[in-house]
């Protein structure tokens, strides 16, 4: 009698199960930075590397950036500029703090005070802490070309 239209549930559970896999896709970054942040704290340093390189590598920017802090404290400086490079370009403020503290010190990077004074200032805008009371070090101490005494007015700016 009554004429019995087709199910569209087949097309919403499509719906629903790919929603549930872009979900799960995109939780698993943030799942596997969790299990190298656990296993840092357990001196698993290998493991922890192992575990940043696919969230890194698909651009999860923690990840990047705790992959850079690693490298930096190995003294693998260049593999920690390659991760903290692309962090700071998605503007992560610690990727920059790593970044100037490699150029002022010359580490895996050319010696630069302007690249680093740079890098300060971006991760400062940030809202980094670190970077900002770094330039105001730097602006009171003369260094890394800024001088408070010869232009005051840009130490407030």
């Amino acid at each position: 009698m009554w004429a019995k239209r087709p199910s569209r549930l087949p097309c919403a559970g499509l719906l629903c199960t790919g929603l549930l896999c872009s979900l799960v896709v995109s939780a698993a970054p943030a799942d596997d930075h969790a299990r190298a942040l656990g296993l840092l704290q357990r001196g698993d340093v290998v493991g922890a590397m192992s575990a940043l390189h696919a969230p890194a590598g698909a651009g999860h920017v923690p990840s990047m950036s705790l992959l850079g802090l690693i490298n930096d404290r190995a003294d693998m400086t260049e593999e920690a500029a390659r991760w903290w490079r692309e962090a700071a370009a998605k503007g992560d403020a610690d990727a920059h703090v790593g970044l100037a503290n490699l150029h002022l010190a010359g580490r895996g990077l050319a010696k630069d005070e302007k690249q680093a004074l740079r890098h300060f200032s971006e991760a400062a805008a940030l809202g980094h802490a670190g970077a900002a009371a770094a330039l105001a070090e730097a602006w009171l101490k003369g260094d890394l070309g800024l001088d408070a005494k010869a232009r005051p007015q840009d130490a407030l700016t």
